[in-house]
């Protein structure tokens, strides 16, 4: 009966899912080819009406391939569970390996899962960068090159991956029911290990990379830096133009080990000014601490996952839920750990991830919406939020969710330049039909009525917000849209034997600024 349940609720996530997908790529291409004849007022007389054409087209084939790959990526994963595909892939090696070493029967399993997966992956990869990426001129990649990234790829996942797994299932079969507490501590410490080893190691096996010769532009890149406060070990050229024509600028490593990365096509395209404005963004998410709070976030999900995972193991109703006999594997004498842990990855978790793409979209469309509004905001705020909130299945907004557009300018004040609140709206009918409040994190309104902030103080008592701080100028406005959701994890909080599992974020946010 449980398993029966589980099978229902896998197959209705998927079906979701790829719903909300299909719709959301729906939404994009119509949106691009209702606008392709012309290019937009604002950039009319930098970009060609044929530049615009040539991205409005790469971006509708790249997304009707990106379908087409989900298409055969969600065939293979029930293929791979209802119908299955690993219980005879377990089988199979049990068959061929005897019951030698139960170890290595669990990572040979988990070893051709991965070989199986990427050579379905390698047709859709090899199109992707010789038909796609060839027809519109970006790719720049030698067929040996692809084959040779692909061995090296290889090679890596099995030096890194293999002593990790490892460790990983000698925790599970030795260290009792509180194995997926270890397992944490040890994936997090490897993810540590790699944004260190990252700049250093990993990535000039692939690239090459070179300081940044320019002195002029070099000494404008270090006083944006200055500026938000990034300390950086050097900055780099990388040759990206041996694989494709796209240009892009990051930063990567941690802590005191961050270097900042130009691919050598951006750096041949670009005007020093267009270069920096390209940092610059990168460089907000430092100082936005995007990436501590990814971090952050990641380390609560994965041990959610993992205490998740300590209970799901000791069920028969996970296992024959998703296409699996346990009898059948019982019989065969082989530890099941393995398994469960590949069933955990194929499981289709992403409920938690879509809902955050959602909310991103949604708070960027707002951002952009608030910004260009040609209307007094207090008469099209509530509009700008139906519409937005209206766009979000399969999430209910009207229930779980909250939005606050926020107006901030930057304000010479007697004491010196601050960032001030002009204005602040919440969504009126989210709040009235839910009661879920969660509190904006720009600033936290004292006195509401019909979804408009009614306590904020003009010129010098204006409410000051560290928001941008020290990069608005006198006069220069801003908007800050957040969007909040009340999430429930498909499974609810389940105790494991002492413990109990964390309820995994259940408030999802957003925020974007225009």
């Amino acid at each position: 009966m449980y398993s029966l349940a589980f099978s229902i609720l896998f197959v209705s996530v998927l079906v979701l899912t790829l719903a909300v997908r299909f719709w959301l790529a729906s939404r994009q291409i119509r949106h691009v080819l209702a606008h392709r004849a012309a290019v937009p007022p604002e950039f009319a007389e930098k970009i060609p009406l044929a530049a615009h054409q040539k991205a409005a087209d790469y971006t509708v084939a790249k997304t009707k391939f990106g379908l087409l790959t989900l298409l055969v990526n969600y065939a293979v994963l029930i293929g791979f569970t209802l119908l299955g595909g690993l219980q005879w892939l377990a089988l199979s090696l049990n068959e061929w390996m005897g019951a030698g070493s139960p170890m290595l029967y669990q990572i040979g399993l988990i070893a051709a899962f991965a070989a199986i997966s990427g050579l379905i992956d390698l047709p859709f990869d090899y199109y992707r960068q010789f038909v796609l990426e060839q027809r519109f001129g970006f790719n720049t990649m030698a067929r040996k090159l692809f084959f040779t990234d692909m061995l090296k790829g290889v090679g890596l996942g099995a030096a890194i991956g293999l002593p990790l797994i490892w460790v990983v299932l000698t925790l599970m079969a030795k260290s009792g029911d509180l194995w997926w507490l270890y397992a944490w501590f040890v994936w997090s410490g490897f993810q540590l290990l790699m944004m260190v080893l990252f700049p250093t190691v990993i990535a000039p096996l692939f690239n090459k990379f070179t300081p940044l010769a320019d002195e002029s532009l070099k000494s404008r890149i270090e006083g944006l830096m200055q500026r938000v406060g990034f300390a950086s070990k050097g900055l780099f050229v990388m040759d990206g133009s041996k694989r494709s024509a796209h240009g892009n600028a990051y930063f990567s490593g941690f802590g005191a080990n961050k270097r900042i990365v130009f691919f050598d096509t951006l750096l041949s395209r670009l005007a020093p000014q267009e270069i920096e404005a390209v940092l610059a963004h990168e460089l907000g998410h430092f100082k936005l601490k995007h990436i501590v709070k990814r971090i952050a976030m990641m380390f609560v999900i994965s041990l959610g996952f993992l205490a998740l995972l300590g209970f799901l193991k000791t069920q028969p109703w996970f296992y024959a839920g998703l296409g699996i006999d346990p009898v059948t594997l019982a019989l065969t004498g082989q530890p099941t750990d393995a398994l469960a842990l590949l069933l955990f990855m194929v499981v289709d978790l992403s409920r938690a991830i879509q809902a955050k793409i959602i909310l991103l979209n949604i708070s960027r469309e707002g951002a952009n919406l608030a910004s260009r509004s040609t209307t007094d905001l207090n008469g099209s705020s509530q509009t700008i939020m139906n519409a937005l909130a209206a766009s979000t299945p399969p999430l209910d907004m009207n229930k779980r969710g909250m939005i606050y557009i926020t107006k901030i300018m930057g304000y010479t004040a007697k004491s010196g330049l601050r960032n001030i609140v002009l204005e602040q709206y919440r969504w009126d009918a989210g709040a009235k039909a839910s009661g879920y409040l969660p509190a904006s994190q720009v600033w936290q309104c004292g006195s509401w009525s019909n979804g408009t902030c009614t306590n904020i103080a003009k010129a010098d008592s204006a409410p000051a917000v560290s928001l941008m701080s020290g990069q608005l100028s006198d006069g220069e406005l801003i908007y800050a849209v957040e969007t909040f959701y009340n999430f429930d994890m498909l499974f609810g909080t389940l105790k494991i034997g002492d413990s109990t599992t964390p309820v995994l974020g259940p408030n999802l946010n957003s925020m974007t600024v225009f």
